[in-house]
């Protein structure tokens, strides 16, 4: 477990608030949160005094290198497969399949056999006329009636003519009518860094518009529910610290597997930037 890890679980162990362990500790509240972000590091000193702050000590042992990240993946790869679960909620969006798209991120590489855990489905659309007419048929003129949003209890039928709903990062419930497909591009635009959700019942993904030669780029994922495009391991990333060394640590297992040889999820790509499709779940 990291430092990150440590802090938060300390606390919770505690049964303090961020402020209430920063006052115990003499630290700013600011502080303990950029500890459970991992956005900072902190010194074995500070560490040492969040512990007693929360009446806990450090007890130190030395284990390989990313042992607690293998632990993590271990636990995953033993419960519910990730992959099974994008596969699902990508099938649950009616029309993604006529739609230009890759799913990226983590779901991304869960479904190209990493065990990471996916707390986010992340989709990206070319951004092209044809891909954002699409979105916005699904959308403008074709919102749920009267109580029949998320959270009424109801269902769109197939006379509603929805597909999904469009929410914004900074609301709490999605919006139930989009008037033209300009002012679906003014909306787009005012999102941070182009993100934004679509929530079809109780499944949300969340999309952005990337240049279609992005999209152009990936590889097909065959599952049960449908053949997947997925961003091709090499480009996947992360922004969340925890979340890359995760990736990290699960590409360099997965690269020494003896899946891989011959014919492998993570064979170079061929020179048109495309793999072979490959299977899910692994035969």
């Amino acid at each position: 477990m990291d430092a990150a890890g440590l802090v938060r679980a300390a606390r919770d162990r505690s049964g303090l608030t961020q402020q209430d362990l920063a006052d115990r500790a003499g630290v700013s509240r600011a502080t303990v949160a950029m500890i459970e972000t991992g956005s900072r590091s902190p010194s074995l000193g500070v560490l040492d005094g969040l512990m007693a702050a929360a009446g806990l000590q450090l007890h130190v042992e030395l284990e390989p290198l990313d042992q607690d990240v293998r632990r993590l993946l271990g636990e995953v790869a033993d419960g519910p497969a990730p992959a099974e679960r994008v596969a699902e909620l990508w099938s649950a969006f009616r029309g993604l399949a006529d739609a230009a798209h890759r799913v990226e991120g983590l779901a991304a590489a869960a479904l190209l056999g990493l065990p990471v855990p996916v707390p986010v489905c992340e989709i990206a659309f070319a951004d092209t006329p044809e891909t954002f007419a699409w979105l916005a048929e699904g959308l403008i003129g074709s919102g749920p009636r009267t109580g029949s949003g998320p959270g009424s209890g109801a269902s769109p039928g197939p006379g509603s003519g929805a597909r999904f709903w469009l929410r914004l990062p900074w609301e709490d419930r999605p919006l139930f009518l989009v008037e033209s497909e300009a002012r679906l591009r003014e909306i787009l635009d005012e999102c941070d860094e182009g993100w934004f959700w679509l929530t079809y019942i109780f499944d949300e993904v969340r999309a952005r518009f990337v240049p279609a030669d992005d999209v152009g780029r990936h590889v097909t994922v065959l599952t049960e529910r449908g053949s997947i495009p997925v961003q091709p391991m090499h480009e996947i990333s992360c922004d969340d610290p925890r979340a890359e060394r995760m990736l990290r640590v699960a590409r360099a297992e997965l690269e020494g597997s003896p899946r891989l040889e011959g014919g492998s999820r993570l064979a170079g790509d061929p020179e048109d930037g495309r793999q072979a499709p490959t299977r899910y779940p692994p035969r």
